[in-house]
């Protein structure tokens, strides 16, 4: 599994050091696709963890994943001089890192 994410993580660092503008959607695909690699691992992740640490890995998962397109496709995008769709991926971000960290603080407490 280690392969295939250092794999993706080389192309994507080529796409964006390089600028191939045409491949940009490319990049944007990689990001889901690094985070969901992990899937290969959730028997082994379910057993290893308990339940409130993989739930937090799980949903912290989802909420990236919603904020994807979010941040893609520029909407909801409420009041877009204050709070517009790029703050609410963001929060996204903060809350699925939260959700990461917690789980990580978790286990090795």
């Amino acid at each position: 599994m280690l392969w295939v994410v250092w794999t993706l993580a080389a192309v994507g660092i080529v796409i964006k050091c390089f600028g191939f503008e045409r491949f940009k959607n490319l990049g944007y695909a990689l990001y889901p696709i690094l985070g969901w690699v992990a899937v290969i691992a959730l028997p082994v992740l379910f057993r290893s963890l308990s339940g409130l640490e993989f739930a937090l890995v799980v949903l912290s998962g989802l909420i990236y994943t919603v904020g994807m397109p979010i941040l893609l496709l520029g909407r909801p995008d409420p009041w877009p001089r204050t709070f517009g769709y790029h703050e609410i991926w963001h929060g996204c971000t903060v809350a699925a890192a939260a959700c990461h960290f917690t789980a990580v603080g978790l286990l090795v407490r």
